[in-house]
């Protein structure tokens, strides 16, 4: 009888977890029993105080005085033409919802109310949730205490004492699915920048080597002498410009370079020309500096280039910098040495600084990568951004560098010296290793890229996605309009129908609606296969 009282125990459990509004005769029902059976056993079992939430569920006259905080999730079915975004919009709309979030797991959507009775909430999900044609399932929790032991805990009365800036920030676009994936075993994804290459043995080599040797102290602020050697020397070599030590500083990464340039340079209202679709930091490193973003749209018609004609029309008397990014991510443009001379014509006259974002210099496909300081009369007004995460296959030393007048260098290293103090040693004596011997492992990773880019590329055209020629970094850019879906909408239902994720073109800015951004830095069989999942989803939506 015990046995049985267990059993039956665990399955009323199992129940109510899946829908926690069931009511006893319902139970009875699924369960092949009487109703006063499942009446006994809940009754044991609120005992042993394991179905509070459930006795609050069904206690009326206590649910209809106490106000509660409530998480609903619900498992989604988008229609057609309807993704999570307008999903989530719809039921956005109702009074009783503070916020709604995209999940990962076994539910999609999460929906907050608070302020509510238990019975409203109840009857929330009942009457106006469930009912949704798009909705398959709920299942509703109910916050019964909040704990606190020390510090502060953040509710919307708190939020005043964060940044107004950070507050308004939206998260990175990037990244919003990469949690789902993680959830999908058998999910590929072409989302991630990141080489799928191991760094060449021998520039590991000299990281352990200088373990070994003790190298583990703080270097100096702007980083280790005999690497910003190595990188002048470097640059010289493969670009043909020339910096010397005092002109390089060596940065946690490239975005940190990025974001000291930007905060070195820009005051409050100061405008920074961004071209778009581009990274995503751009935008948020401006607006943490006080800055005012400006971006200049790019189109598919010109290669996504900066055309001086845009570049001239964008300019103001607060105009104070202008963002380089080619090769660009995400859409694979670069711009020749012609290219470059005529926005070097259009800033001329001008007092605008450019900060040049070269991370993905050495993987250009259509002869040498020009950089912007080459050309004449620039290099002064320049500073050139890139890092050994890309070309070395180094993402995870977190590396880079920036190389400009002295002048800038040494208020960027003003911030970097309090921000950070220094980067890390051992991937500064990798790094040493990488631009003394790593051309040749360049040389092969990028052909294999290149190789890549043209099976992804001649995939998405077969497949009928429209899709302009990449020269530069490891993506490719097509275009989805043909589908009828946003990017939003094609991303989250590839990624729910298909087990394939890559990237909205909106996560670039707003005018990467219609595109997506697929990366090629992945085995070309996970490429195949994913080109073949995506046929399947284009031609379901055709």
């Amino acid at each position: 009888m015990a046995g049985w009282r267990l059993i039956m125990e665990e399955k009323i459990l199992r129940l109510l977890e899946q829908d926690s509004t069931l009511e006893h005769k319902q139970i009875a029902i699924m369960l092949n029993i009487t109703i006063e059976e499942v009446e006994a056993e809940i009754a044991k079992m609120f005992e042993k105080g394991i179905l509070l939430k459930y006795k609050a569920l069904i206690n009326w006259e206590k649910t209809d005085r106490e106000l509660v905080m409530a998480q609903i999730e619900l498992r989604v079915t988008p229609q057609r033409g309807e993704g999570f975004d307008k999903v989530a919009e719809r039921i956005y709309q109702y009074p009783e919802v503070k916020n709604v979030y995209l999940m990962s797991g076994g539910y999609d959507i999460s929906v907050m109310i608070e302020g509510r009775t238990m019975k409203e909430v109840a009857l929330f999900v009942a009457e106006k949730l469930a009912p949704m044609e798009f909705v398959v399932s709920t299942k509703t929790h109910f916050v019964l205490k909040k704990y606190k032991e020390e510090g502060v805990i953040f509710d919307e009365q708190s939020k005043v004492m964060l940044s107004d800036v950070v507050t308004d920030m939206k998260p990175s676009g990037i990244r919003k699915f990469f949690d789902v994936v993680a959830q999908m075993p058998d999910a590929i994804s072409l989302g991630v920048g990141e080489p799928d290459f191991v760094t060449p043995w021998h520039i590991r080599d000299a990281g352990i080597y200088s373990l070994e040797k003790g190298h583990t102290y703080y270097t100096s602020n702007s980083g280790l002498i005999q690497l910003r050697e190595e990188i002048c020397k470097y640059l010289n070599r493969r670009f043909n410009i020339r910096y010397e030590s005092n002109e390089v500083l060596v940065t946690v990464g490239g975005s940190e370079a990025i974001d000291l340039c930007v905060r070195s340079i820009i005051s409050n209202g100061d405008e920074v020309l961004i071209p778009e679709p581009s990274f995503v930091c751009y935008t948020p490193c401006t607006q943490l500096a006080g800055g005012v973003p400006v971006p200049i749209i790019t189109r598919a018609e010109d290669e996504f280039k900066l055309t001086p004609e845009a570049l001239k029309n964008a300019i103001t008397p607060r105009t104070k910098l202008l963002i380089l990014p080619f090769p660009n991510n995400p859409t694979g443009a670069v711009m020749t040495r012609e290219d470059l001379e005529k926005i070097a014509d259009v800033l001329r006259d001008t007092n605008i600084m450019v900060l040049s974002d070269e991370i993905y210099a050495e993987l250009t496909y259509n002869g040498r990568h020009v950089s912007f300081a080459e050309i004449d009369g620039m290099k002064e007004r320049t500073v050139l951004v890139s890092g050994f995460s890309k070309a070395f296959a180094m993402t995870g030393w977190r590396l880079g560098y920036a190389c400009g007048h002295p002048d800038i260098i040494s208020a960027m290293t003003k911030i970097h010296q309090y921000a950070i103090m220094s980067s890390p040693t051992t991937s500064q004596y990798a790094a040493i290793e990488a631009m003394k011997n790593g051309d040749e492992d360049v040389a092969k990773m990028a052909s294999e890229y290149n190789y890549r880019r043209r099976v992804i590329l001649e995939g998405v055209r077969q497949i009928g996605l429209s899709c302009f020629e990449p020269y530069g970094a490891f993506y490719v850019f097509p275009n989805i309009t043909s589908t009828g879906l946003s990017s939003n909408e094609f991303c989250e239902l590839l990624l729910k129908e298909q087990k394939v994720a890559v990237v909205p073109g909106t996560a670039f800015g707003e005018s990467g609606e219609g595109f997506i951004r697929c990366s090629y830095a992945y085995s070309i069989n996970s490429i195949n296969e994913a080109l073949s999942r995506i046929e399947k989803f284009v031609k379901k939506y055709r």
